[in-house]
């Protein structure tokens, strides 16, 4: 076995063969993610010995790097996202008010009256386009919308408006069903979208009924 051998050597041969194959040299990203692997294989079979000590250091060279890389390669999304118009910039002005945002409805029961604007007041992402309800459009493109519902005790209707006509429809059977819809759309500077309580008055459970925008092209 691979530690059984140096487990015989004397401590200054092990230190030499440290020095000797890894005191010269910087290992690459991908080298010290295989001596990590090496590692844990070691350590999970119980036959982790003194000389597997020379792991140790390459084992935070691996972590840090790692840490590195996906910095990187989040920065360069986001430099590509920004450069396809994906991400608008901001300039520091707050929200961008073509990006997107998401809400929630709060905790407990929200009764609303039959073609009531459901009021998604509990806001995650906030977009100063959005106010009473509504989504009012200031950037003509192409936006993906998603809402999800979960009625309470009884069924709900609801309806995904955009100015005053329907474009999808959701619908719940039983108690505290849920259901989703998310479409594409093309929208122009001025346009609207909400969401309706439709056919009757009903109950609207929790957060678990949420309104998202995102603008994509």
């Amino acid at each position: 076995m691979f530690c059984s051998v140096h487990d015989k050597l004397p401590q200054e041969q092990i230190h030499q063969l440290r020095k000797d194959q890894y005191g010269i040299k910087a290992l690459s990203y991908w080298e010290s993610l295989y001596i990590l692997l090496d590692l844990t294989i070691l350590a999970t079979t119980g036959l982790y010995c003194d000389f597997c000590e020379l792991y140790a250091y390459q084992l935070s060279i691996a972590m840090i790097m790692a840490h590195i890389l996906n910095c990187i390669l989040f920065v360069f999304i986001c430099c590509i996202s920004i450069v396809n118009g994906i991400i608008p910039p901001t300039n520091g002005a707050g929200p961008a008010t073509g990006g997107g945002f998401t809400a929630t409805l709060p905790p407990g029961q929200n009764s609303y009256a039959k073609d009531a604007i459901i009021q998604y007041n509990r806001i995650l992402c906030p977009n100063s386009n959005y106010n009473a309800g509504k989504y009012t459009v200031t950037v003509a493109g192409s936006y993906l919308v998603s809402v999800t519902m979960m009625s309470g005790t009884a069924t709900a209707h609801t309806t995904l408006m955009k100015n005053n006509d329907i474009y999808v429809w959701l619908f719940t059977g039983n108690q505290y069903d849920m259901a989703t819809q998310t479409v594409y759309m093309q929208l122009a500077v001025g346009e609207m979208i909400w969401v309706k309580m439709t056919n009757k008055a009903s109950i609207l459970f929790d957060v678990y009924n949420t309104f998202t925008v995102v603008m994509v092209s």
